[in-house]
This record gives C-alpha cells, sequence and structure tokens, in this order.
C-alpha cells in the first residue's frame, strides 16, 4: 500500500509541473559519508563509511523566499560497526527516500533547508563474518527521520547544497538488552545519521 502511494504521488509531482509556472524540477547526485549511531553501547563501536545518493527534484515556489520541495531518490547508507571486540565490518542499507522539505531564502543565492524524510529500505549488504548479527541491528524495513541544510545556486541552473540527516527510528525492529558490570539492564538502539554532499541541476 505504502508503495503504491508514493508511486501516485511521484507521478503526481511530475504532472504538475507540466500544469504550473511555479514549479520547476531537476535531478541531483552527491557522496555521503554516514554512520549508525549508537545509544547506549553494547560493547559496540560506529564509524562513517562513504556512500551515494541521487534524486528527482520538484520544487513548488510559494513566494519569492519560500518554497517546497520534493525529492524522491536512492541513497546509499550504513556504518563500518566492530561487534563485541571483532573485527570492523561494513554495514551499506540502500533505502528509496522520500523527503518533504521547506526551503527558505533570505538571500538571493543562499537557502536554508528542513524538513521530514521517510526512507523504506531495499536491501542490506555486510561484509562475509557474523551476517546473523548485523542483520539483526538493521533487521528494519523503514527509518523516518529529520533533514536540515544549506544550498547555494553556483551557476544558473546548477545548486550545490550540504545537508544534515538523522533517522528518529532504531534500525532494529526488536529490543537489544543487556546488563552492565552493575547488573543493571539497558537497551541499545541503533540511528541513521550522516552528511549529504549535493550537486543539483533544474531544467528550468
Amino acid at each position: 500500500m505504502m508503495k503504491r502511494i508514493l508511486i501516485f504521488a511521484i507521478f503526481t509531482a511530475i504532472a504538475l509541473t507540466v500544469h504550473s509556472q511555479n514549479f520547476k524540477y531537476g535531478i541531483s547526485i552527491g557522496s555521503n559519508y554516514s554512520n549508525l549511531v549508537i545509544e547506549n553501547p553494547l560493547e559496540s563501536e560506529s564509524s562513517y563509511k562513504l556512500g551515494y545518493q541521487f534524486n528527482l527534484i520538484t520544487c513548488y515556489k510559494l513566494n519569492d523566499k519560500l518554497d517546497l520541495r520534493f525529492e524522491p531518490g536512492f541513497v546509499n547508507r550504513g556504518a563500518v560497526l566492530r561487534i563485541f571486540g571483532q573485527a570492523e565490518q561494513k554495514v551499506e542499507l540502500n533505502y528509496f527516500s522520500f523527503p518533504l522539505l521547506l526551503n527558505y531564502s533570505p538571500l538571493k543565492k543562499f537557502t536554508v533547508t528542513f524538513g521530514p524524510e521517510y526512507s523504506y529500505k531495499l536491501n542490506s549488504n555486510f561484509d562475509n563474518t557474523n551476517q546473523n548479527i548485523l542483520k539483526y541491528l538493521v533487521d528494519r524495513k523503514y527509518d523516518i527521520g529529520l533533514v536540515a541544510g544549506v544550498s547555494t545556486q553556483a551557476f544558473n541552473k546548477f545548486e550545490i547544497g550540504l545537508r544534515f540527516n538523522r533517522g528518529l527510528i532504531s534500525t532494529s525492529k526488536g529490543l537489544i538488552k543487556y546488563r552492565d558490570l552493575n547488573g543493571d539492564e539497558h537497551e541499545s538502539k541503533f540511528f541513521n545519521q550522516g552528511l549529504a554532499l549535493s550537486l543539483a541541476y533544474f531544467v528550468n
């Protein structure tokens, strides 16, 4: 059901661009530096990995300083994890992302961006060892997060942007519980987080 809603929203947004001069559309490509932030670490460490992403862009101009932007696309996230003191293992999480962003432009070629992002996980890739443990840590199929960033119009139809994203839902469906040396019980959670640098090109 969710997939049908997303597909309908994409085609509706594209169709509207034909009928309104307030719309502009384009495409963006970029790289991201992503990580899985661990809340209450379970003898685990996490570090950033380099990934990539690309998005379609539909932008609706509300007024001279505000516009609403819809950017469905593909994003490669993940982290490099060390679990229970074992060797580092790379985890790749591939998502279909659905950001809905509000852009505010206090200056002519400078924009501040903020908004929610829904992501549906397409697949996960792991190193060959300890896959069962890693799969349990990232077995949730979706993520809901927030995006914030800045961008500048470098040339007439090109835009360079820098964004920060943070997931609000743990990547694990189940609760990961453990006890510390004092016997107190804790719950570990894993959240997507990262920075993205992108280049966008607008057709009109």
